[in-house]
């Protein structure tokens, strides 16, 4: 009799998800000028802050250390060790997650090959995360008031000669008036 192995797909929405939050670091680049802005950006910290279930992250942190794994540890010793990682890794979104163990596992990481610690996944999740934290800073300094856009200044006329002199010169640069051709 044979067992036949089921395929999961990849976690739905990993790429997506990616996708999502480099648009939203894109749109964090200039201040929330309206609450429309205001209230995407919130829609969208809020949407992708969601914390993992304990049991994922359990389930994601024994598939990423079953490599490592030394049979001769005791089993006592490695339910401490996933506490360790559920405290390390809990609260923090299932995608963020799972980009941190890709990237520790990718060729991008010069210490894949060595056995990853809570630290190690846990401020990689920090920096998948970094738009995250940018966007609720956001939103919370336009409910203050704080990141209202400055008016531009009225450009109605053009400046004289002049003026632009006497702005040049007050600002510390040289009067050029004399090299002027008549």
């Amino acid at each position: 009799m044979t067992q036949e192995l089921q395929i999961r797909p990849m976690t739905p929405g990993i790429s997506d998800q990616a996708m999502v939050v480099e648009q939203l670091t894109h749109s964090l680049r200039s201040p929330l000028a309206t609450l429309a802005e205001r209230n995407e950006v919130a829609a969208q910290v809020e949407a992708r802050s969601q914390p993992a279930s304990p049991v994922w992250i359990l389930a994601r942190v024994a598939a990423l250390l079953n490599p490592y794994y030394e049979k001769d540890t005791p089993q006592a010793i490695r339910e401490i060790e996933a506490e360790d990682w559920l405290a390390a890794l809990q609260g923090a979104p299932q995608w963020a997650i799972t980009a941190a163990v890709r990237w520790w596992l990718g060729p991008e990481n010069e210490k894949r090959r060595n056995r990853p610690f809570q630290g190690d996944i846990a401020a990689r999740v920090t920096i998948e995360t970094d738009a995250l934290r940018a966007g609720a800073v956001r939103v919370q300094a336009f409910d203050a008031g704080l990141l209202l856009p400055k008016p531009e200044p009225a450009r109605d006329r053009v400046l004289t000669v002049e003026e632009r002199r006497a702005i040049a010169v007050a600002n510390g640069l040289p009067d050029l008036s004399a090299c002027a051709k008549p």
